[in-house]
């Protein structure tokens, strides 16, 4: 019914009238533009998709490299706590060493 419909509307002629090698040939072309419409709109759907996994990898990859810079941020804070715990125990280390040697001065000045 379609084929008999759109043979008539693009031809202008009834399709009674055409010859069965004509109406092969119509039918033949129909099935081809029909595969190439198919095939068409499986690309642009594997091009979307395609599209879309490209979309998910960059989110992906954004997502890793924040991830990446707390890490980052948080093992520098930590190396900094760090750092400042070392500072006040060598300043501790050292106001002790240098009361040790006052006190070693002091009895030894109290021994001459």
């Amino acid at each position: 019914m379609y084929i008999k419909y759109r043979y008539e509307k693009q031809t202008g002629r009834k399709w009674y009238d055409a010859s069965p090698e004509r109406q092969r040939e119509f039918i033949q072309e129909i099935k081809e533009q029909r595969d190439k419409e198919r095939v068409l709109k499986e690309r642009k759907e594997i091009q979307r998709d395609i599209i879309e996994a490209d979309k998910e990898r960059v989110k992906q990859a954004r997502d890793m490299r924040i991830e990446m810079r707390k890490q980052a941020r948080l093992i520098r804070k930590a190396n900094e706590e760090r750092a400042v715990l070392l500072r006040k125990e060598r300043l501790k280390m050292k106001k002790e060493a240098l009361s040790r040697k006052m006190d070693m001065r002091r009895l030894h000045s109290e021994t001459r």
